[in-house]
């Protein structure tokens, strides 16, 4: 039982990890379990079997979460969603399973037209590497010829793009994390004894706070996609470090930081490709895990010492953290209101309710890890 609890709980922290604006650090906390996990990495190689026997379940939740749902967590937020690719008019029928922009311009192709529902858009070849796209509504974005990649399904090819507008399932999803966050908030105040905050405990809580609200303030750049050369290997091991920090930080999403970064949509990217059997991808993700494992382990380590040399400071930080999660995930995905009609803000509620009693009756069904 406690295994399986602990691997429901590893994929709500994989889950997050994947959404910009929530922190797998929160979702640890918010679970019951954020001390157990900094405590087993911290003393690993210390007492290995114990630390691993207990990690190995939430470990395998978060992999789970992480691979299993990252297609379907990227379409429900609108990350990106398949465009049908009209490649008719190539010079020679295109038979390949999958395409790259090289193939399409090879054939003869510089503009391609795409259709997903109703909404229509095009991909035109506007410089060596850089394509321009443009939905029927005028709305523009560049990207890089290396990022676009067309999969053959059925008779049509397909290809990974934002939509035009953010998706109906974008804000009930959003509500339903902040739900999660909500619900676990019991856990943080069972911990922190606000009374010994004082002047610096608060100034502390009010600087973290602050920071986790400002950062979905900051200019986004657009996604790049990463290489197989070896700066850009070095490149994502650093990025996965700094990931992988933020995720062992609460209240700070690692997702936000590879978004304000450029890198969140080709992260994402490869995550799908390798689920649909592209081992290229592995060029990325594998340097990224390396990045993850070492940023873990370090990051793992300060924490610890925080919690034992500096309690009320570092509850303070984490406490800031946290509470302003809600609030920046909604401005980070603020433009979800512009087309939320009255059924959409309904469901979100709904969502945001069953995430609190998730993530309430989590941190509730063992009390010792609380």
């Amino acid at each position: 039982m406690q295994w399986l609890l602990d691997i429901l709980r590893g994929i709500v922290i994989g889950l997050s990890n994947i959404i910009p604006g929530v922190s797998g650090g929160t979702m640890a906390v918010s679970m019951g379990i954020y001390d157990r996990l900094i405590n087993d990495i911290t003393h690993l190689f210390k007492r290995f079997r114990r630390s691993v026997i207990d990690i190995l379940p939430i470990g395998i939740g978060i992999v789970v979460g992480i691979f299993a749902f990252s297609a379907l967590i990227g379409s429900l937020l609108g990350v990106s969603i398949p465009w049908e690719a009209d490649l008719s008019s190539s010079s020679a029928p295109f038979t390949q399973t999958r395409l790259t922009a090289t193939d399409v311009v090879n054939g003869g192709m510089t503009e391609i037209r795409l259709t997903h529902g109703e909404d229509a858009a095009t991909l035109t070849k506007t410089g060596e590497n850089s394509w321009t796209f443009a939905d029927q509504n005028g709305h523009q974005k560049t990207l890089t010829g290396s990022s676009l990649k067309f999969k053959r399904v059925n008779d049509t090819y397909q290809v990974e793009l934002s939509p035009v507008t953010p998706p109906l399932t974008k804000m009930p999803t959003i509500f339903a994390f902040i739900g999660l966050i909500v619900g676990g908030l019991g856990v943080i105040f069972r911990r922190v004894r606000m009374k010994d905050f004082k002047l610096g405990g608060w100034a502390v809580f009010a600087a973290f706070f602050a920071l986790v609200v400002v950062l979905p303030l900051l200019s986004i750049p657009r996604a790049q996609t990463a290489s197989a050369s070896f700066g850009s290997i070095l490149l994502m091991v650093l990025l996965g470090a700094i990931a992988s920090a933020t995720m062992v930080i609460p209240g700070v999403s690692g997702s936000m930081v590879l978004m304000l970064l450029g890198y969140y949509e080709a992260v994402i990217g490869s995550l799908n490709s390798l689920r649909g059997g592209d081992f290229s991808s592995l060029v990325i993700l594998a340097p990224f895990g390396v990045g993850i494992v070492l940023g873990l382990f370090l990051i793992a380590k300060l924490i610890s010492t925080l919690i034992e040399k500096a309690p009320t400071m570092t509850f303070a930080a984490i406490l800031g953290l946290v509470l302003g999660s809600p609030i920046a995930l909604l401005i980070q995905n603020s433009e979800c209101f512009s087309v939320a009609n009255v059924a959409n803000w309904a469901i979100s509620i709904l969502c945001l309710a069953a995430g609190a009693a998730v993530a309430w009756l989590l941190s509730r069904l063992d009390r010792s890890e609380a």
